[in-house]
């Protein structure tokens, strides 16, 4: 065998191995996952009634492709048309307008609840901007309060330890 035939045995067989071994560490290519789904408009059917709104128009994407959101077109109850987050309808975010803030007090409680000493007797007032309530105390006097002082269960200025005193032992 002379040193050429030599030197072409060892390349192929060089060769050989190399194609073995990149054989070996060629991968097969991992199938591309399903593309993921795009936002999809929540099931809600024109005519459906959620609170105070009925739907009127099927959903539409509003928005940049990133974060586009599904509107319908809903009328409240007073007769208000407006576009509304399909999410904000099913999660009750939204239940209407605002055209029963005055009627119900935001939040406010019902006429004849308790708070301590003070029984509510009118709601749907407000002071501002914000929701009040007329509430009497148990001596007669009769106070208009915010919700949220109202809940704190202020005390009353007539200071009648009597009237009072029965908070205070329960």
């Amino acid at each position: 065998m002379t040193v050429e035939m030599y030197q072409h045995q060892r390349h192929a067989q060089m060769l050989l191995k190399m194609a073995e071994v990149t054989q070996m560490s060629i991968k097969t290519p991992r199938p591309k996952p399903p593309p993921r789904p795009r936002m999809r408009p929540l099931a809600l059917r024109i005519g459906q009634v959620m609170g105070l709104w009925t739907v009127l128009t099927a959903g539409q994407r509003r928005g940049t492709a990133h974060r586009a959101q599904f509107y319908v077109t809903v009328r409240c109850q007073c007769g208000r048309e407006k576009m509304v987050r399909e999410s904000a309808l099913q999660t009750g975010q939204s239940r209407s307008c605002g055209c029963t803030k005055g009627k119900y007090g935001d939040r406010g409680m019902p006429v004849g609840a308790t708070v301590g000493q003070w029984a509510v007797i009118q709601t749907g007032l407000r002071i501002g901007k914000n929701p009040a309530a007329m509430a009497r105390c148990r001596c007669g006097r009769a106070r208009l309060f915010r919700y949220d002082k109202l809940r704190r269960n202020p005390p009353c200025e007539c200071r009648n330890a009597t009237v009072h005193s029965e908070r205070k032992e329960a």
